[in-house]
């Protein structure tokens, strides 16, 4: 997995918080323009690579993935080289004192450090508080008037750039939310060059899913698909964080079942997984949960959706981590999945 983990570094390089995606969208543009038959940016900006059917009547799968990280945006500069900054997605400020950030102005980025009190001066109950949004500071280390050229308000703010390969198959790094899922799809478009499907398959990179979603339900409505699957991460298993609320790594592929999901093509991806030999298993979800598939599936008068997910630990933080078999995996499953289409659901899919 050389390439691939040459690519995964690249795409978790690159900052992209939502509303900011523009670069990772040109490298992923890039990457698979020589596997599609087309390649289009909506209004929102979110990417959608098509890879036509070689069949007469031309149904549409869509597989979205999105690609923007969580991060955060100057909110008030302080003077003397301190700035306060607020969330954009779902980030737990405990995880933040004394780490690097990157803040992203419009001619360069500038390095910050994530203020801490030593202990010495704190007092003993502020010893086991977490201070919130609006109490973090960020040194950024520049002096008054380069603070005031560099720094503005609204400026994004992004974890410092990490990838390591670790034992076995795990990979740790930044924004694996949800550039290894981003992975996947680059991955199937390359191996659908060697594989005669009927059904147009549409590769949405979708843009601002940390902030409700929005490149998905944009682009779906575009699409219009016959039916559709999202491919997300989930909670990985950790000392004191199991199943059923967290899933191991390279293990088992989880699929979501609940409201959200279409039974006929739930059934049709187990059907997929059991055939080829992939190890799946179920990820219960009583509820839309915050992916693509939950605004995929209310588009225009409904559409057909599935979700597929790679484990990962530490989610939202500042260093992730999955296992390099889930993404081969996912990547064989989705191959099996188009592939059962051709045979199986010519006319799409009804909701029972």
């Amino acid at each position: 997995m050389a390439d691939e983990k040459q690519l995964l570094n690249d795409l978790c390089s690159i900052s992209g918080i939502a509303g900011r995606e523009h670069q990772v969208i040109e490298k992923i543009s890039q990457t698979v323009a020589p596997w599609t038959d087309e390649t289009k940016l909506n209004t929102l900006g979110s990417l959608i690579a098509i890879k036509r059917g070689a069949g007469p009547e031309h149904p549409r799968l869509m597989i979205s993935t999105h690609i923007d990280e969580v991060g955060f945006a100057v909110s008030s500069r302080e003077g003397h080289g301190f700035v306060r900054i607020e969330p954009r997605g779902g980030i737990d400020p405990k995880v933040l004192p004394g780490q690097i950030l990157h803040i992203i102005g419009q001619n360069e980025t500038t390095p910050a450090v994530v203020c801490t009190i030593p202990p010495h001066l704190l007092l003993q109950e502020e010893r086991k508080s977490i201070l919130p949004y609006e109490k973090l500071l960020l040194d950024t280390g520049l002096d008054e008037d380069d603070f005031k050229k560099k720094i503005n308000i609204g400026d994004p703010v992004v974890f410092e750039p990490y990838f390591k390969a670790l034992g076995g198959k795990k990979i740790a790094g930044k924004s694996l939310d949800n550039r290894a899922s981003a992975l996947v799809s680059i991955k199937l478009l390359e191996a659908l060059q060697r594989t005669k499907h009927g059904w147009d398959i549409c590769c949405v990179f979708s843009t601002q899913e940390e902030v409700g979603a929005k490149g998905a339900e944009t682009a779906a409505y575009e699409v219009q698909p016959s039916c559709a699957i999202a491919i997300d991460v989930t909670f990985g298993d950790q000392p004191e964080v199991q199943e059923p609320k967290a899933y191991p790594l390279g293990k088992a592929i989880p699929v979501g079942v609940g409201p959200n999901f279409s039974k006929p093509l739930q059934k049709l991806i187990f059907s997929a997984a059991d055939e080829e030999g992939i190890k799946v298993t179920h990820e219960p979800m009583p509820y839309p949960a915050g992916t693509d598939a939950s605004s995929i599936q209310t588009i225009k008068e409904g559409i057909p959706t599935a979700l597929i997910s790679i484990p990962l630990r530490f989610m939202h933080s500042p260093l992730e981590m999955v296992d390099e078999n889930d993404i081969r995996s996912a990547v064989r499953l989705l191959q099996a999945v188009v592939k059962k289409l051709d045979h199986d659901h010519r006319e799409g899919f009804s909701w029972l």
